[in-house]
């Protein structure tokens, strides 16, 4: 290989590179300086944007992500938010929920089908909030007895009534 005389397209000043070096400026200073005021196309920000999306970007994570706030903003621009909630049909959506409704590692991933928009009630109520909002300290469980789905009145209870209490205490 060998080394050639060329001319810096900024500054003029002669410099001298190998051959197979497509360099057209003598250094970075003049190669920046030359940039300064110069307008990107649209085609050219897009590409420069998606150069470095998802699992091409140095930081990306994958599903190991470790913040709530982080997964959630994630999910927020790649889900599609309705205008009114697919549940009630007549309130705005305010509210990205899990399907599972709890943490678990398994369901709270990246997966895009594991999400979905609602409403703030609709979303409560998914959740089970909404009754401990308005009262009801314990969330609905089975009798021990019948397995009817009762609201127990207080921690300890595991059956809807007395009757099913005697039944299964004494008459097994």
């Amino acid at each position: 290989m060998s080394r050639i005389k060329r001319i810096c397209n900024y500054c003029g000043e002669i410099y001298f590179t190998w051959t197979s070096q497509n360099i057209k400026y003598c250094s970075s200073y003049c190669y920046h300086i030359s940039r300064i005021g110069v307008k990107l196309s649209k085609k050219a920000i897009k590409n420069i944007r998606l150069a470095k999306i998802g699992a091409k970007n140095p930081n990306w994570k994958g599903d190991k992500i470790k913040s709530y706030e982080g997964l959630h903003s994630w999910v927020k621009n790649r889900v599609k938010k309705p205008k009114l909630c697919p549940h009630c049909k007549e309130r705005p959506v305010h509210d990205l929920c899990n399907i599972s409704h709890t943490y678990n590692p398994k369901t709270y991933t990246r997966d895009l089908k594991n999400w979905k928009w609602l409403c703030r009630k609709c979303h409560m109520i998914e959740d089970g909030r909404l009754e401990v909002l308005m009262g009801r300290k314990y969330f609905p469980k089975p009798c021990k007895n019948c397995k009817k789905i009762f609201i127990p009145t207080y921690k300890k209870n595991y059956y809807c009534s007395r009757y099913c209490y005697i039944q299964f205490r004494y008459y097994k």
